[in-house]
């Protein structure tokens, strides 16, 4: 059923610095909305960071640094390069903190 969904479901997971980012879940619809394959996402998480806008970039890491500070619900829309041209990309996803700190989403 999410093969068939045009949205990616995923999971998205940063240590408790907010940092070394994995994905231990993405759905195949991350191919329509990033040009990613799940397992390109799944095995190299920073390829969905390689095509935001650059003048959006540090506008998404903050608000994901501060969902995970605060979690609460991460909501964010940026520029994201795919498949030649740059389309807005929207997301909005709750945080969960694990028992060893990490973040995930």
């Amino acid at each position: 059923m999410l093969d068939n969904t045009p949205a990616m479901v995923y999971t998205y997971e940063v240590d408790e610095e907010g940092r070394n980012p994995t994905c231990p879940f993405a759905s195949a619809g991350c191919h329509a909305v990033f040009g990613l394959t799940a397992r390109e996402v799944l095995e190299e998480p920073q390829k969905l960071w390689s095509g935001i806008h650059p003048d959006d970039a540090a506008g998404c890491r903050d608000s994901i640094l501060e969902s995970k500070k605060t979690l609460q619900m991460w909501k964010h829309s940026w520029r994201h390069f795919v498949n030649g041209e740059y389309r807005q990309i929207a997301c909005s996803t709750t945080p969960v903190r694990s028992d060893n700190g990490h973040t995930f989403w």
